[in-house]
């Protein structure tokens, strides 16, 4: 398989100091053997066939054995530790998230964070809907705390 990597470190607005290792692969075999290994790993692979000149370029994504999931329904959540560097991970998140005005009965475990959504208010016109607590909002505050501009993902 021909592949090249590229070690890329920088410091998330967080003040985390993040280290990534970015492959390109072949995707045409890399894809295959990666789906393959998902039937026995947890992961994902995401997929981009549009493209339209000097706006969209096609990409693909993969990746298997991730450190954290994030699961919920509802208003509830859990974020569960699924390897060793997880336990740091959701450290850093529970740091950044118990004092976060979104999220309510927050639950500190070895290996989970459990919480709830703070309740929704009633909407009176569509552009509020976009304000009300959801997992989305959950997802972009845990984006923020590893975001960087530095890292060109």
């Amino acid at each position: 398989m021909n592949e090249t990597s590229n070690l890329t470190t920088y410091c998330t607005y967080s003040k985390i100091i993040i280290t990534r290792k970015h492959t390109e692969v072949d995707t045409t075999t890399s894809l295959e053997k990666l789906t393959d290994q998902l039937d026995q790993v947890a992961g994902g692979i995401f997929l981009s066939n549009y493209e339209y000149p000097n706006r969209y370029t096609r990409w693909n994504l993969g990746f298997k054995n991730p450190p954290l999931v994030l699961e919920g329904q509802g208003e509830n959540f859990t974020i569960r530790v699924l390897t060793p560097r997880g336990k740091l991970l959701l450290t850093i998140i529970w740091e950044h998230l118990k004092d976060h005005n979104c999220f309510r009965d927050l639950k500190w475990h070895a290996t989970s964070l459990k919480g709830r959504l703070n309740e929704r208010s009633p909407i009176t016109n569509e552009s509020e809907r976009v304000t009300q607590p959801s997992l989305i909002n959950l997802v972009k505050v845990i984006r923020d705390i590893f975001y960087s501009q530095q890292d060109n993902i």
